[in-house]
């Protein structure tokens, strides 16, 4: 008799062996961090403002007519300026945070930034639509 049980196999070398794991270096959030949230907060109001912009440049509805407000019929030249230079700043604001965040995706954890991508592309819509009405 063996005074000790029987040890299994030992597996093959290669795809078995477990990866050592890296001791985690980043203490809190980093610069490229703070950036990335100061740029998604500044896109969300630019895109809440746009939004506001918007709506008051649209035609008039017709319930203004009933209540004896003079009723605009087009579409208001003045808010469609700023909200031109409201959809540029947001489409540049969102490049550079994308550009950000492509230079912090260096670990596993990091992960791109959607709601840079979709800001940019309502931005783009928004460069485009403007460009082409006008």
């Amino acid at each position: 008799m063996a005074l000790h049980p029987k040890l299994p196999p030992k597996p093959p070398p290669g795809i078995w062996r477990l990866k050592k794991k890296r001791a985690e270096r980043r203490r809190g959030r980093d610069l490229f961090l703070k950036i990335l949230t100061a740029i998604g907060y500044l896109n969300t109001v630019i895109v809440i403002s746009a939004a506001v912009l918007l709506a008051e440049a649209k035609p008039d509805a017709f319930h203004s007519m009933y209540r004896g407000l003079p009723l605009r019929t087009y579409w208001s030249p003045h808010h469609l300026q700023y909200l031109f230079g409201l959809c540029v700043f947001g489409f540049f604001l969102s490049l550079a945070g994308l550009f950000v965040n492509s230079q912090r995706l260096k670990r596993k954890s990091d992960g791109i930034r959607y709601h840079l991508v979709a800001v940019a592309l309502l931005s783009l819509t928004g460069i485009i639509a403007y460009l082409v009405v006008h």
